[in-house]
């Protein structure tokens, strides 16, 4: 193999890589920070009184986040897990026939997400919430 041959491989092989980065970028990869869940506390005055057994609140994130619902005691205390910041919340229920039922007892509007109805999850806080 002679010296010019050896050259002219690795010109080839370094043209190579030169174009794979042009083409792929050579900035690497951009990662976002991951977002972390918090677990946090709620309570949901209702002014009709007490929730009956079987509805839950339910959480959808308006920015980042994940959708989740959480059940709610007799006294409308709640615990949950989710990524911090602003969500829409509704009422929903169990997919049994108790849960349909005690569903009847919660306004149809606030069993529909509603971007003018949203709280903020922030860790180490408890969510206060009271519905008509």
């Amino acid at each position: 193999m002679t010296i010019a041959m050896f050259s002219r491989n690795h010109f080839l092989i370094g043209v190579s890589l030169l174009s794979a980065c042009a083409f792929l970028g050579c900035g690497g990869v951009k990662t976002e920070p991951v977002a972390t869940q918090t677990d946090f506390t709620g309570k949901v005055a209702m002014s009709q009184g007490a929730f009956p057994e079987g509805v839950k609140i339910a959480f959808q994130p308006t920015q980042t986040g994940y959708a989740n619902s959480f059940a709610l005691q007799s006294d409308g205390s709640f615990k949950g897990s989710l990524i911090p910041g602003p969500y829409m919340y509704f009422f929903t229920a169990d997919e049994s026939a108790e849960g349909a039922a005690a569903l009847q007892a919660v306004p149809k509007a606030l069993q529909e997400a509603d971007l003018n109805r949203t709280v903020q999850i922030v860790s180490g806080q408890s969510v206060a919430i009271t519905v008509p």
